[in-house]
């Protein structure tokens, strides 16, 4: 896909998501805190091309067995509107938990952060829009709701770019690297 396209294809992404999920104004992964009288939120958003179909992504993401494969291997996934997620990393010393908002197949992953041990995701939103090109599939990602942008939302920009490109390798490759084996970040 050639840039022209692939920033149609971020910037359709991005107005859908926010039109799902009525949010407003918001700013790009590189922003700063909000300056004074300016009420935008820092998201974190990746765009990746996994040359996989929509549907194994969409599985990758939303089964328990496939999130293992590049997210974390300790996880628990309840793949249903209103289902839940538990997702430990480091030997259950960090759990993050979901909720499953929205579930569209092959296009459509939506979960809303519970609690973990970051009081900055409590609260948050992720995204995970998917769209068919070709023998590819291009995932455009958001993680949304983030008060400021500090060093935890630092780290998560980070992790999130490691984890997607995780998911790639598994779909691709076969073999991902989640966490207990992912890198020290």
């Amino acid at each position: 896909m050639r840039e022209p396209e692939q920033a149609r294809t971020w910037q359709r992404s991005e107005q859908q998501s926010q039109e799902k999920h009525s949010v407003r104004g918001s700013a790009p992964a590189n922003a700063s805190a909000p300056a004074e009288g300016n009420s935008r939120m820092p998201d974190i958003m990746h765009l990746v091309k996994i040359h996989a179909s929509a549907d194994q992504v969409y599985q990758a993401i939303t089964t328990a067995e496939g999130v293992r494969n590049w997210w974390t291997r300790d996880t628990a996934l309840d793949s249903k509107v209103g289902g839940t997620g538990e997702f430990g990393f480091n030997g259950h010393q960090f759990i993050i938990k979901v909720k499953i908002d929205e579930l569209t197949p092959q296009t459509h992953v939506g979960w809303k952060m519970i609690s973990s041990g970051l009081p900055a995701f409590d609260g948050t939103t992720v995204a995970f829009d998917l769209r068919a090109n070709g023998g590819d599939t291009m995932l455009a990602f958001a993680h949304r709701g983030f008060k400021r942008a500090d060093d935890g939302f630092a780290g998560a920009t980070t992790r999130w770019g490691f984890y997607l490109v995780s998911l790639k390798r598994y779909l691709e490759g076969g073999q991902g690297s989640p966490n207990p084996i992912d890198a020290d970040l």
